[in-house]
């Protein structure tokens, strides 16, 4: 049994090479591996044009599915409100894209459903999948099911619950979270969010951590002795906590190092950001390549003040040899583990004083920087596949 090769038909809201961040890397890496691996298998994503395309990618096959709605998810950024609260009543429960499933579960004949982000798609699809008799697993990458928004971030602050219009929206995708065979989590935080809100009665539920991948190290952050860097890469807006770290970054004393900040936010925000900071001495590099970002910085700073499931830019940090300081907010501390530091973004002194001791003592940094690669050999690649296929193991009967 252990050695059986599946059918597997993977389903996400977008697939390479349309990426917006983590999730598409993660679901990539995942059909790639299992094809690798000799599994058959297709991922099921939607595409930019109005007719349904077929290719295959790195041994994947992709179905390209036209959006049947008001816009493409990509667009959601600059989408009128009206609009958007049209597409999410669309989204509760999409006819057109249970059809489009169902016949494509009928030509690919999958014995494995295997759902993730599933926005634009709708819980329909998890209908297609029962119809047909398919075991259905599906991942938590964010908190799509109780939030349009995926974030359960709103005015500067978690969300305790689903407000009244998240619950309207978030009704009937509960109900239909019953199909699930097992949901497994990215973190145990997603997970256990998910089920306090009574989500997956009758599912097997298991953690499996993202893989941080498997590329060589060639460079292990940047030496201690020129005083301490930190870093920041990422979508640079409010539920980042990049303000945070700003804010905490222009009390240390003595400004130790520098600070770099990558990544991209929209005109309006970074201008935000330069008015209400202004004597923060910090440089924004604007998009730079991972590695080479690490190869400048000491420590990785992750400030999320929303409850992010499980940031990728965590292990990818450590698998350099970066050691981390993550807020203590969704599964970052799962991941920081005994790797790095946690601290609570609402008292911001705990970060200020963070950075200051790190700064007076660059041999923990070093001492930090080898615990961050033996810590993140626990995320091995391999690992994380082999848990996707013991569950498909378990599932099938």
């Amino acid at each position: 049994m252990k050695n059986k090769k599946y059918n597997i038909l993977i389903i996400n809201t977008l697939y390479y090479p349309l990426r917006v961040g983590g999730a598409e890397k993660s679901v990539q890496f995942l059909a790639e591996s299992l094809a690798a691996r000799g599994h058959a298998v297709s991922v099921a994503t939607l595409g930019t044009e109005q007719v349904l395309t077929k290719n295959i990618f790195n041994n994947v096959t992709v179905y390209r599915l036209p959006i049947a709605n008001i816009y493409h998810p990509t667009q959601a950024g600059t989408a009128r409100s009206a609009y958007k609260f049209l597409w999410h009543i669309k989204d509760i429960y999409n006819y057109n894209m249970y059809n489009y499933i169902y016949k494509i579960m009928q030509d690919t004949l999958p014995n494995i459903v295997h759902t993730h982000n599933i926005a634009g798609f709708s819980v329909a699809i998890w209908a297609a999948a029962k119809r047909l008799g398919l075991p259905l697993i599906h991942t938590l990458r964010d908190y799509y099911l109780a939030c349009p928004k995926t974030t359960m971030f709103a005015n500067g602050k978690n969300c305790a619950k689903p407000c009244l219009q998240c619950q309207m929206f978030s009704a009937y995708k509960r109900q239909a979270s019953k199909h699930v065979d097992i949901v497994t989590g990215v973190s145990a935080f997603v997970l256990r969010r998910h089920l306090k809100l009574n989500y997956f009665p009758y599912s097997k539920i298991k953690v499996i951590y993202n893989p941080y991948g498997q590329h060589p190290i060639e460079r292990r952050g940047l030496p201690t002795s020129a005083g301490i860097r930190f870093g920041f890469i990422g979508a640079i807006n409010q539920a980042k906590g990049i303000e945070r770290l700003l804010a905490a970054y222009a009390k240390v004393r003595n400004a130790p190092g520098a600070l770099l900040v990558a990544g991209k936010g929209t005109e309006e925000y970074m201008q935000h950001l330069t008015i209400q900071y202004p004597d923060t001495s910090f440089e924004f590099l604007g998009f730079v390549q991972p590695a080479d970002f690490f190869s400048r910085i000491n420590v990785l700073v992750v400030p999320s003040l929303w409850h992010d499931p499980a940031p990728r830019v965590v292990l990818e940090a450590m698998s350099y040899g970066v050691p981390v300081i993550g807020s203590n907010r969704g599964g970052i501390p799962e991941l920081v583990g005994d790797a790095g530091w946690v601290f609570d973004p609402d008292h911001p002194d705990e970060l200020r004083e963070l950075m200051e001791h790190l700064a007076r003592n660059p041999g923990i940094v070093e001492e930090y920087s080898r615990r961050a690669l033996k810590h993140v050999a626990a995320f091995d690649a391999d690992t994380s596949v082999q848990e996707y296929i013991d569950v498909y193991h378990s599932v099938i009967r």
